[in-house]
């Protein structure tokens, strides 16, 4: 099944490594293990010997720790995808699948966190994920879309831990898209009905309410008892030889749309032929009468010299300019 051409594309990447020199640290096992052989200090004032073994549980520990992490997939090894459901509406919840596979040879327990700006979501959602060695896991979440417009996201926390829980790696996938939000049509698409069920009523009652009689021909017919006289045609009549009454036509209200076009791509030149016009159009009525006249561009004086002309010229109190009689013979 294709999906749709507005859902985004899935975006797919490989994770490194949080941190340039460590990019790892210590589970919460292993800090309730070093706080248990912190507790052996205690009898280290009745005898000395408990040091020792304090140091040999600490080492017996971190031993542990690096077996652990020597196993544990490295950051290179995961790969993380973030793939989209459906298409991102304004207001309408929409579901995130964040997809990891490991490439390692242990199981962990993966924390993923999608950094997600601000107009997708305002709250950050942590998906834990158990992973399997070479298999892929995914888990999902929902965000909401608070603004119209594009939405750029990149980057993805990764932080995972091994089957002790002695060790935490720190990772991050860099997966840089852009999204686009759109208006919420779903929303449009139910109220549908009702408002062609509303259009249906206000035909009906435009339809049954008659402002008047109206006086536009429509046809003739037969003289019927409740006519009035003045309704009757009587060339009609005095052809037929009985009385044939006039129908009109009913008067009925009409629906006016006035559409203004606030585009920015207006031209700018209609804008500059209405402003000649208009100021024409002043000039006339400041001097009592009515007038009109066109100019042309880069001919004689610029803008403002060319509407002042053209407002003498239609002024009503002008001089008319006198012709001279031809010379007699």
């Amino acid at each position: 099944m294709t999906a749709p051409l507005l859902v985004p594309a899935a975006v797919r990447g490989s994770a490194r490594p949080a941190r340039r020199i460590v990019s790892w640290g210590f589970g919460p096992t292993a800090l309730r293990l070093f706080a248990l052989g912190l507790a052996m200090m205690i009898p280290a004032w009745i005898d000395r010997r408990a040091v020792l073994v304090m140091f040999v549980w600490d080492a017996v520990v971190l031993a542990a720790c690096a077996i652990e992490l020597a196993r544990m997939p490295k950051a290179g090894d995961l790969t993380v995808q973030r793939s989209w459901q459906e298409t991102l509406a304004l207001g309408v919840p929409a579901s995130v699948t964040i997809e990891v596979e490991s490439g390692g040879s242990l199981p962990v327990t993966l924390w993923a966190a999608d950094y997600v700006p601000a107009a997708l979501s305002a709250e950050l959602t942590e998906l834990k994920i158990e992973l399997a060695p070479g298999a892929t896991a995914l888990a999902t979440y929902t965000l909401v879309p608070r603004q119209r417009g594009d939405a750029a996201l990149d980057l993805v926390a990764v932080r995972y831990r091994g089957p002790w829980q002695l060790v935490e790696r720190w990772a991050i996938a860099s997966l840089p898209q852009t999204v686009r939000v759109y208006p919420d049509l779903r929303e449009a698409q139910q109220h549908t009905l009702a408002v062609i069920r509303a259009r249906q009523i206000a035909m009906e009652k435009r339809r049954a309410h008659a402002f008047g009689l109206g006086r536009d021909f429509e046809s003739l017919r037969e003289f019927e008892p409740g006519d009035e006289l003045r309704d009757v045609c009587w060339t009609a009549t005095a052809r037929r030889g009985r009385l044939v009454t006039k129908i009109y036509q009913p008067e009925r209200s009409q629906t006016v749309w006035i559409l203004i076009d606030t585009a920015r791509r207006t031209p700018r030149s209609r804008w500059r032929r209405w402003r000649r016009r208009r100021a024409i159009a002043w000039r006339s009525s400041r001097t009592g009468g009515a007038g009109s006249g066109t100019c042309r561009r880069r001919e004689g004086p610029r803008t403002c010299g060319r509407c002042s002309n053209c407002s003498q010229r239609c002024s009503p109190k002008a001089p008319t300019p006198i012709t001279p009689a031809p010379p007699p013979f």
